[in-house]
């Protein structure tokens, strides 16, 4: 797992690095933030769930195509709810 977030933050310096030589094909090279985002353990945590969580894991990594959509959906509808308390 240290590798993949590593390989995450040397990503994010090379792209901060064409964003401040203001690359002409930047914009094409950054549109993917629009998008997705990568997160680690601390931010599913700190949704509120733990990763041996029986949602977390029939929903998988990746959020844009779920394992199992009904389990997204209550992953959902609990950070909704989280935001509209704070």
């Amino acid at each position: 797992m240290s590798k993949l977030i590593e390989s995450i933050k040397i990503k994010a310096k090379l792209l901060q690095k064409l964003k401040l030589k203001k690359d002409p094909h930047f914009k094409l090279k950054n549109a993917y933030q629009k998008h997705f985002f990568v997160c680690d353990e601390h931010y599913i945590r700190f949704l509120g769930y733990e990763l041996s969580n029986p949602e977390i894991l029939a929903t998988g990594r990746n959020w844009a195509h779920p394992l199992n959509a009904s389990s997204l959906e209550t992953i959902k509808n609990r950070i909704r709810l989280k935001n509209k308390r704070t």
